[in-house]
């Protein structure tokens, strides 16, 4: 990101997802999943301007798709700071903008579990979640669909760029099913929950009316 994001090894502190090891901060997939993000300018702005730091990490039980988490210290959520697979750049690329929506809700008073404006659910108030067995906060649900909402928006604009360089469309349509489909599904379910249960502040009336727009 013309040199406005540090990539760099975790600190010994933090908090390392299970069965993750510490990437090389040099690996071309994360260079190349950066400019991935450029098809899609608003969130390559965002990006740079929001985060400031990136963990690379392998996981070696994956083969396509991605990891990612916010980074995590004893005292809590890193601001600004995520942990991403690199064995696949697109897939990495997905999740750079994944935990770009994370970091923009945390921003806006959203955390996982409860918040402090915008939504008005109870955290005891628990609702299905696509990716998760058990029944989850609101504001879990939300994270979910959110962070689905930028990878989806990417892989759209993906598909365009990739069509206007006059890209096989047989490429493509392989690109959507090992991509873009299961995530729109998946987008599809979380919103769905969202919009249905979804109570909000007077500031949610206007965030989520542009959501749901946007989802829609």
């Amino acid at each position: 990101f013309a040199g406005k994001v540090a990539v760099r090894l975790p600190e010994e502190v933090c908090k390392i997802p299970s069965g993750w090891k510490p990437g090389p901060i040099d690996d071309p997939n994360l260079e190349y999943a950066a400019d991935l993000l450029d098809c899609w300018p608003e969130a390559y702005r965002q990006f740079s301007r929001i985060i400031h730091t990136v963990y690379p990490f392998s996981e070696p039980n994956l083969g396509r798709g991605s990891s990612s988490s916010p980074a995590i210290c004893p005292s809590g959520i890193i601001f600004g700071a995520i942990n991403v697979t690199i064995f696949d750049p697109i897939g990495t690329s997905e999740a750079l903008v994944h935990e770009l929506a994370h970091q923009k809700l945390l921003a806006l008073g959203v955390d996982f579990e409860l918040a402090s404006r915008l939504v008005l659910n109870p955290p005891t108030e628990l609702y299905p979640s696509p990716v998760q067995k058990n029944p989850r906060p609101m504001t879990a649900v939300l994270h979910a669909a959110y962070a689905w909402l930028y990878i989806v928006n990417l892989q759209l604009k993906m598909i365009e760029a990739e069509s206007e360089r006059g890209t096989d469309p047989a490429v493509l349509r392989v690109f959507g099913h090992r991509y873009f489909t299961r995530n729109m599904l998946n987008l599809k379910k979380a919103l769905g929950v969202v919009e249905k249960n979804i109570k909000y502040d007077a500031a949610g009336r206007d965030f989520f009316g542009s959501l749901f727009d946007w989802g829609s």
